[in-house]
């Protein structure tokens, strides 16, 4: 069997992309900051295949509806977050899910990383490219006069990964 190497780390390309969650880690008394305070907090860390490379995911383990893991809980549990999950690992292995990558690059080394910054159902993702196929858009040279303002960050905390 031939095993071939690429120089550098392998990286998705940015944007929605159809992955597996392949990796799963509690990291206990992490320091991070909020807000500009300093404060410790478990974090969970997703680690996510796609077909180009692999991103990351970290997390509060916050699970409600408008937190990101509560995203990525509801992206593989049909829509469904549950009042309780005992293995965390063991719930979110090989599932599947679309993410939206996005790169960041490191201020101190360069370094360029994928980051996993929404979570959404497989099938919503393939009921869209459904749709897709069939959507006649007849005015397609005209644009939205909007169009420039629809491009809005929805990141309700800044937090900073010391």
């Amino acid at each position: 069997m031939a095993y071939s190497m690429k120089k550098g780390y392998q990286i998705p390309d940015e944007g929605n992309q159809e992955a597996v969650i392949c990796g799963v880690v509690i990291l206990e008394d992490q320091l991070v900051t909020v807000k500009g305070q300093k404060k410790t907090s478990d974090i969970i860390q997703v680690e996510y295949q796609t077909d180009t490379g692999k991103a990351k995911g970290r997390y509060f383990p916050l699970m409600v509806e408008e937190s990101p893991l509560g995203q990525v809980v509801s992206a593989v549990n049909g829509g469904e977050i549950p009042d309780e999950i005992d293995d965390v690992e063991a719930f979110l292995m090989n599932r599947e899910l679309i993410i939206e990558v996005k790169h960041n690059k490191s201020k101190e080394t360069g370094r360029l990383f994928a980051n996993a910054a929404n979570a959404y159902p497989l099938e919503e993702y393939e009921d869209e490219e459904d749709d897709e196929e069939y959507d006649l858009d007849l005015d397609e040279d005209i644009e939205d006069e909007h169009s420039e303002d629809l491009d809005i960050d929805f990141d309700e905390e800044e937090l900073e990964w010391t």
